[in-house]
């Protein structure tokens, strides 16, 4: 430990990102307190369970004293996100579910682009998705789209709220890569109808240079039927299907989300056998 200046530096360190790294993870997180803690008690317990991908474990934020103070865990990420990536955030408060109106009176959240602050999230219900993990009756889900570039999200409570939670245990803290969006000439309210035999394209709206695409027939496992930004289904086969594309970005191993896209072809219906009777010279 060095002490400058009445100031203790516990360790310090940079990173470098790198490629083939798990872009939704976090790669390392910093916490920590801003003023003094009752009792002497750790400021975060376990903080390395919030990026340990397991949503049985959490790492837990416990109030300062001071009411401007606040406790914060600050994940780091790989690579840093586009407009429309989301945060997420798994939570549990030990003093019962929050709902929308106290979610901004309870808790804070940020983004950073390396240390510069993107300032606190406006959780505006109209975007914001509130859900319980499956299988839980009181660990929250919260996913937020940023339209502003980010590499590192914090959690925290105090910063002076007027009710500041007690402690906050907070299960998985990720950023979430947005599904690609899918344009077609032939769309009609978002489902693409061809003629049998007739050509239809799905295209990929705005691609990022060097990402790749993946075109699949389930929504999730199997072995994707395409590669690239725009993709021509089979229309010899009448009926309804449904295709899936993901994302992998330019150092990333790791896909986004799967877009599902409706595809109609209607079928052929042949030339008619046209019969006269009764007919004269």
């Amino acid at each position: 430990m060095l002490s400058v200046g009445g100031v203790n530096i516990y360790g310090a360190y940079f990173s470098e990102p790198g490629d083939n790294v798990d872009c939704n993870t976090a790669s390392d997180i910093l916490w920590g307190s801003e003023a003094s803690l009752a009792g002497g008690v750790n400021a975060v317990d376990d903080p390395q369970n919030a990026i340990d991908g397991d949503t049985s474990t959490y790492a837990e934020l416990h109030a300062t004293v001071s009411v401007l103070g606040k406790t914060h865990i600050t994940a780091l990420y790989p690579i840093t996100s586009i407009a429309g990536d989301s945060v997420r955030v798994v939570f549990q408060n030990p003093g019962g579910l929050l709902n929308l109106d106290l979610l901004s009176s309870a808790l804070t959240i940020r983004t950073f682009l390396d240390n510069e602050d993107n300032g606190i999230l406006d959780l505006d219900a109209n975007v914001l998705k509130l859900s319980l993990l499956p299988g839980d009756s009181d660990v929250q889900i919260i996913t937020y789209p940023v339209n502003v570039l980010f590499n590192r999200i914090q959690v925290a409570i105090g910063e002076g709220v007027a009710t500041a939670l007690g402690a906050l245990r907070v299960y998985d803290l990720s950023s979430i890569m947005k599904s690609p969006e899918v344009t077609s000439p032939q769309f009609v309210d978002d489902v693409a109808y061809a003629c049998y035999g007739n050509p239809v394209t799905l295209n990929i709206a705005s691609p990022l240079a060097n990402s790749i695409y993946r075109w699949y027939t389930v929504a999730a496992g199997g072995t994707s039927v395409f590669t690239g930004t725009s993709y021509a289904p089979d229309t010899t086969i009448a009926g309804t299907r449904f295709f899936y594309v993901s994302e992998m970005r330019n150092g990333c191993t790791d896909e986004t989300g799967r877009t599902p896209v409706k595809l109609v072809v209607l079928p052929s219906y042949g030339n008619p056998d046209i019969a006269i009777e009764h007919t004269t010279n």
